[in-house]
């Protein structure tokens, strides 16, 4: 284990961490203020990290061992060895085995990660952490022993398997911890669409599943919901990924799904923290969909991906499979959006963070559509004048249609012949016609008129996603709350953000009557409302939003308004 590999701290993310220690512990210039789970606990997740946080940040050590034992017959049940290399380290993961790290520092955190499957239902384990497995960077943390200082109890038993919504809370409130709990409790080929509800909170993970459908993973939180890790080439390497991929290309993101449809991502952030290795960049996904050679079956793949924050550097988004992408955020750099295809964009928003990089690399091939973005904008980070929009060539396809364009290379596309083309590009700053007096002559630019199907097929997500219809009932994204700063000065302003495919509509509701503008109100029909509260001659009631569209529609949560609230709004 070199030198590196043994001192590596990679910052993750704070985690939520509950349940204080009886009395601290302490060794060396390091002593325990929370442990998660607590020593004693009842009722904690089998699928949970164990969590230990210090008044200050530990250094990882060089070896050493953290053990689990069943505490009924003392039977050593997993071993998390720090003196084996991360590459060499065999998590499986979702089917599939995976390098991953045994222990990873975050703050003031560490978490140790036991391996998959190896904690029970209804058991009493304890643990045991040799000394010198973290330091204080000179000083070894004495660990825990014996088969009292660190015991803790699972829950009885799962949820009900037929459950259709599962909350995973990394607190150890929920159903369960992590995300790849609650993805491998459902079974393959279950009946009903299943909701795994994301509590706020950061999910130290790699995710990963297989011939899954039907899911919807919903964050509480776009911002404070997070699913992060460090995965990258550089911890996979050339290691087979089962079945028949070789070499770490489909193995080395955060969040990743083979061979699985009818899968929707909604509300939440994903974020790849890799970052360098050994002084190289290297490719690192935050999403990594795709159908598994061999085993390709047309419409195998399918997702829907909306509201997300998706963070990484090379390689952000790989998707070779069918995928419908609304109103998100995709950071990233050198084609960090790249795969098969086909995929359709719809109002996201795009940052690339390094000059002489690319957007996009699309690899479809002649019988298939590549990526088709609609009404998003492209823009370079503080410093970046050199980002192209694509890098691709033969069959490769980008469209862009109604987007708005920043601050990038004035050369536009680094691509070689590839199947480019743009219709109606702006520029963000003032909204007037983009400059593509630099762009090479092979780009196509579509003209309103004679063009117009093409424009209008392109714009079609059913076309570019090779017959796909994507189709997702309303979903209440964040329910009605004041806007910041309108309550006060005779008005107040109701803000609720729902998701949906189509984009659905609004409606606001007093008292279970539809509101109309006019009279005191506006944005009756819009995600927020205003009321005037000297105007409008009835504001006292209960307060809800529908979201509607061709799938169904969804209702929120009530906001009610007192008569009490009402008589400080008039004044």
């Amino acid at each position: 284990m070199t030198k590196t590999v043994c001192s590596l701290i990679v910052a993750v993310s704070s985690l939520l961490l509950a349940m204080p220690v009886s009395a601290q512990t302490s060794a060396g210039t390091l002593a325990v203020t929370t442990r998660l789970p607590d020593n004693n606990a009842k009722a904690v997740n089998p699928d949970s990290h164990l969590n230990i946080t210090f008044d200050h940040a530990p250094t990882l050590g060089s070896s050493g061992q953290v053990r689990i034992y069943d505490a009924a017959d003392n039977k050593l049940v997993d071993t998390i060895d720090l003196s084996i290399a991360p590459t060499d380290q065999i998590y499986n993961i979702g089917g599939f085995d995976l390098h991953a790290y045994p222990v990873l520092i975050s703050g003031n955190t560490a978490i140790i990660y036991p391996h998959h499957h190896t904690l029970a239902y209804n058991k009493t384990y304890y643990v045991q952490m040799d000394s010198g497995v973290l330091t204080d960077g000179t000083k070894p943390f004495a660990g825990f022993s014996g088969n009292t200082s660190w015991v803790f109890t699972t829950k009885a038993a799962p949820p009900p398997a037929d459950s259709e919504r599962l909350v995973v809370a990394a607190d150890g409130t929920g159903d369960f911890s992590t995300v790849q709990g609650a993805i491998d409790f459902i079974p393959d080929g279950h009946a009903k669409r299943v909701t795994i509800f994301l509590r706020k909170g950061t999910y130290g993970d790699i995710v990963c599943f297989q011939n899954k459908a039907d899911i919807t993973f919903l964050g509480e939180d776009r911002v404070q919901t997070v699913v992060g890790y460090p995965n990258n080439d550089a911890l996979q390497p050339n290691y087979n990924l089962q079945p028949p991929n070789s070499g770490s290309s489909y193995r080395r993101g955060v969040f990743m799904g083979f061979n699985s449809h009818g899968m929707v991502l909604t509300n939440f952030t994903i974020r790849n923290s890799a970052g360098d290795a050994g002084g190289r960049r290297t490719q690192m996904e935050a999403i990594l969909f795709k159908e598994v050679r061999g085993q390709q079956t047309p419409n195998l793949t399918q997702f829907i991906i909306t509201n997300m924050n998706l963070y990484s550097h090379i390689d952000t988004i790989q998707i070779s499979g069918q995928a419908y992408l609304a109103d998100n955020y995709v950071e990233g750099d050198n084609d960090y959006m790249w795969g098969n295809g086909p995929c359709f964009f719809i109002h996201c928003a795009f940052k690339d963070l390094a000059n002489g990089t690319a957007f996009t690399q699309t690899r479809n091939p002649a019988n298939q559509h590549g990526f088709s973005i609609l009404n998003s904008t492209f823009e370079g980070a503080a410093g970046v004048t050199g980002a192209y929009l694509g890098n691709g060539s033969g069959d490769s396809e980008v469209a862009l249609i109604n987007c708005a364009v920043g601050t990038i290379s004035s050369h536009g596309w680094n691509s070689n012949g590839a199947n480019d083309m743009e219709y109606n590009t702006t520029n963000i700053a003032d909204g007037k016609p983009y400059d593509m007096s630099g762009w090479p002559d092979w780009v196509w630019h579509l003209d309103k008129v004679k063009d117009a199907e093409t424009i209008a097929n392109y714009s079609n997500p059913t076309w570019v996603l090779g017959g796909w219809a994507p189709a997702l009932a309303p979903i209440i994204l964040s329910q009605p709350h004041p806007k910041a700063g309108s309550v006060g000065a005779g008005k107040f302003t109701l803000e609720a953000t729902a998701t949906g495919v189509p984009t659905p509509t609004y409606q606001w509701m007093l008292n279970g009557a539809a509101l109309k503008d006019g009279n005191g109100v506006s944005g009756a029909t819009t995600s927020a409302l205003t009321v005037d509260t000297n105007t409008h001659p009835d504001i006292i009631g209960s307060y809800t939003v529908v979201a509607t569209n061709a799938s169904g529609a969804a209702t929120s949560s009530p906001v009610k308004l007192s008569a009490k609230v009402a008589a400080a709004q008039t004044r």
